[in-house]
């Protein structure tokens, strides 16, 4: 599964990993864990290889995030390439009014600080 989703309860987090090749039919395909409501999310695309995603596929789930009641309570996207970071920024912009804050990172740390997070050990 190109996505995985997983929270760790010792850092409170919501870890989203995307890796491989991910198209448009992924996205909401990934069980989402147990977690308490408000919980951070990293969501880190930087293994992703190949991206068959449409700006019609990125709207239709910016649309859900925005309509949609949310249980995080802010999401910090990851990436490793410029395509992954323009899609994600799209994503941003249309998901403007989701019920929780969004920023796209090319760094691990930076994402980890703006969440108030450390990286983890190891």
């Amino acid at each position: 599964m190109p996505l995985t989703f997983t929270y760790d309860a010792e850092r409170n987090l919501v870890l989203g990993v995307a890796s491989g090749r991910v198209t448009g039919d992924d996205f909401g395909a990934g069980e989402m864990p147990d977690y308490p409501v408000g919980t951070p999310e990293l969501f880190d695309v930087r293994a992703v290889t190949e991206v068959d995603v449409t700006g019609a596929d990125i709207r239709r789930v910016a649309e859900r995030e925005r309509l949609g009641p949310s249980r995080i309570s802010r999401m910090a996207i990851v990436t490793g390439s410029v395509v992954a970071y323009g899609l994600s920024r799209m994503f941003q912009m249309l998901a403007d009014e989701a019920e929780y804050e969004i920023e796209v990172f090319r760094e691990l740390n930076d994402a980890l600080k703006w969440l108030d997070r450390e990286a983890p050990k190891g």
